[in-house]
C-alpha cells in the first residue's frame, strides 16, 4: 500500500474513532492518552455558542458570559461575534463541533495526500493519534478550524499564491497567531510576496483596531502549564522552583533564542537551497514550521496547537533523505522531536512517576524548547525572502507534483 493510502488510513480511523465516541457519549475516553477532559463535551466551542447567545440577550462576554458552563469569559476576537445574529446558540454546540470537525478532517486528507515516503506515513501516523490531536478534538477548539484553513491556503499556493495569502489573512483574523503563515510566501515570486505585505499591513490595521480588546483576551484566556508549550513556560517555572531571579532567566531565554538563531543561519549557510520536494509538500513545512515558532514565541499556548506540527511531517520526510548530511539530520531530529512534544502528555507519566514531577517536567521543557529549535533551523533552510526570487512554485527547491516522477526514488514500502 502507497504510504499516501496508509496516511489517509489514518485519518480515517481517527475520525472513525472519535465519531463512534461522540455517538457513545464516552469521549472522556482520551483520558487513557494523559488528556484531562471536560463534560460538558466540546468545552472550547462552548465558549463561543455562550458568547454569541450573550451579545443577543445585550451583554458584552467579554466581561459576562453567563452561558458558559464554567463561567469563562469570552477570549476570541470579536469577528466571531458576527455568528450572533445567525442565531447560534449553546444548543448548536455538537452540530458546530462535528462542522469544526470536518474542516479539520478535509485538511488531513489533503496533507495525507502528500505523504509519499514510508518514514513520511509513520511520522503522519504518531502524530494524528497523538495526545494533542485528541486533545483538540475532545475540546473541539477552533484551531481545527484554522488547521483545516491553513491546509487549504498550501493546498492553493502553487496555482492561486494570491487566494492562499487572503486564506492566511482570515485565519489570522480569527486567531492571530496564524499571522505567523506568511512564511508561506517565502518561495512564492513577487506577486506572492506583494500579497503577503498587503496582509501584513491589513493585520496590523487590524490589530490597531481591536488594540482595546487585547488585553482583555489575554486576561480571559486561562492558562495551565502542565497542558500547554511556550517560550515563557520554562524560565517562570524555574523562577518559581528554583527561586533564581527573574533577570537570570530571562537573560538566559535571550541567550538561546541568539543561540539558535545563529545556529540556524549557520545551518543555512551549509546547507545552502533544499532539495527537490513538491510544491504542496514545501507549502505545507512553511506553514507547519513558520506557526510553529511563532505561537511558541508567543509566550503559552495550550498543547492542542501542536496540530500544526502535522503540515510539516511530509515535506520533513522529503528532506531526511536528502543528499546533504545537515538537512537529512535536521529533518530526522525534527520528526522525532515533534512527535516527542504531541506526545508529551503520555511519556511524561512514567517519567513521573520513576524520578518525580520535577524531573518530568524539566524533560518536557527540554523537549518542547528542543523542538522550537529545531523548527526555526527548519524555517531558515525553507524560507528564501531574497529579492526577486521566482515565480509561484517555480523556485529550484520546489516543483510541482508532475514534476517529479522523473526526479523521485522509488516509491518505498509502506509501513502496513
Amino acid at each position: 500500500m502507497p504510504p499516501s493510502r496508509w496516511a489517509l488510513a489514518c485519518v480515517a480511523l481517527l475520525f472513525a474513532v472519535a465519531g463512534a465516541l461522540v455517538f457513545a457519549g464516552r469521549l472522556d475516553a482520551a483520558e487513557h492518552m494523559g488528556v484531562p477532559t471536560m463534560q460538558p463535551a466540546f468545552a472550547d466551542l462552548r465558549v463561543l455558542t455562550a458568547a454569541t447567545q450573550a451579545v443577543r440577550d445585550g451583554l458584552d462576554p467579554m466581561h459576562a458570559n453567563p452561558g458558559d458552563p464554567w463561567g469563562r469569559l469570552f477570549n476570541y476576537p470579536r469577528v466571531w461575534l458576527a455568528l450572533a445574529p445567525l442565531g447560534l446558540a449553546p444548543r448548536h454546540t455538537v452540530g458546530l463541533a462535528l462542522f469544526v470537525w470536518a474542516i479539520a478532517a478535509a485538511g488531513l486528507v489533503w496533507l495525507a495526500l502528500q505523504v509519499d515516503r514510508r518514514l513520511g506515513a509513520w511520522a503522519f501516523a504518531l502524530s494524528v493519534f497523538s495526545p494533542a490531536w485528541a486533545l483538540a478534538l475532545e475540546r473541539a477548539n477552533t484551531d481545527l478550524l484554522i488547521f483545516g484553513l491553513l491546509a487549504g491556503a498550501a493546498a492553493a499556493f502553487h496555482l492561486r499564491p494570491r487566494l492562499s495569502m487572503v486564506v492566511v489573512a482570515a485565519a489570522a483574523a480569527l486567531k492571530l497567531f496564524p499571522i505567523a503563515a506568511l512564511g508561506l510566501a517565502a518561495e512564492g515570486g513577487a506577486r506572492a510576496r506583494r500579497a503577503a505585505e498587503l496582509v501584513a499591513l491589513a493585520f496590523g490595521a487590524y490589530v490597531l483596531v481591536i488594540r482595546a480588546d487585547l488585553a482583555r483576551i489575554a486576561t480571559n484566556t486561562q492558562h495551565w502549564p502542565p497542558l500547554s508549550h511556550g517560550i515563557a513556560l520554562a524560565p517562570q517555572w524555574a523562577i518559581r522552583s528554583l527561586d533564581v531571579a527573574p533577570w537570570i532567566m530571562w537573560s538566559l531565554v535571550v541567550a538561546v533564542v541568539a543561540a539558535v538563531g545563529a545556529g540556524a543561519l549557520w545551518l543555512r549557510a551549509r546547507i545552502g537551497r533544499p532539495p527537490v520536494v513538491t510544491a504542496a509538500q514545501s507549502a505545507a513545512l512553511r506553514i507547519g514550521a513558520g506557526v510553529h515558532v511563532g505561537a511558541f514565541v508567543l509566550g503559552s499556548s495550550f498543547d492542542y496547537r501542536l496540530i500544526f506540527l502535522a503540515l510539516a511531517t511530509p515535506g520533513l520526510s522529503a528532506w531526511a533523505s536528502a543528499p546533504s548530511r545537515y538537512l537529512r539530520w535536521l529533518a530526522r531530529a525534527a520528526l522525532v522531536a515533534s512527535v516527542l512534544n504531541v506526545w508529551s502528555l503520555v511519556w511524561r507519566m512514567p517519567v513521573d512517576w520513576l524520578a518525580g514531577q520535577f524531573a518530568a517536567r524539566a524533560l518536557e521543557e527540554l523537549s518542547s524548547w528542543a523542538g522550537w529549535a529545531l523548527m526555526a533551523c527548519v524555517c531558515a533552510v525553507a524560507f528564501d525572502f531574497s529579492v526577486g526570487g521566482s515565480a509561484a512554485g517555480s523556485s529550484p527547491s520546489v516543483r510541482p507534483e508532475s514534476d517529479l516522477r522523473s526526479v523521485r526514488s522509488p516509491q518505498p514500502r509502506s509501513p502496513a
